[in-house]
């Protein structure tokens, strides 16, 4: 993922470049930047500079977003999951098994509803 830099912060920050993965899939899908631009209402070389920009503003990313029918959101969500593990898949092995113990419990409480369903229909 080229798109993808190592921040110049203390922190070492893993971020998305939106410029350089939106002139990714600008390439990968042949579009063109003055169609791109006409959709988000922009003047015809509005596109090129965005293209140089690290980051953007969430609206302008929403609006190319729907504009190409491209989900910028998605590859910023991933990425942001590859760095923090965020995902149940990537470690959380315990919210899976509290989930796992839920379900049980869930099961076995049916089970003592329909227990006493049969009791209350026996008394009648």
């Amino acid at each position: 993922m080229s798109y993808l830099n190592r921040g110049k912060k203390k922190t070492d920050m893993m971020t998305v470049n939106i410029g350089e993965l939106l002139q990714k899939v600008i390439n990968e899908r042949k579009l063109q930047k003055s169609a791109i631009a006409r959709k988000i209402g922009r003047a015809n070389g509005a596109v090129n500079p965005l293209l140089r920009r690290p980051s953007m503003q969430t609206y302008l990313l929403w609006e190319i977003s729907e504009a190409i029918g491209y989900n910028f959101f998605h590859e910023i969500a991933q990425a942001l999951d590859e760095k923090t593990n965020f995902t149940l898949a990537n470690g959380n092995e315990q919210a899976v098994q509290k989930l796992a113990e839920k379900d049980k419990e869930i099961e076995k409480l049916k089970l003592e509803v329909e227990i006493l369903k049969d009791i209350l229909k026996g008394g009648k």
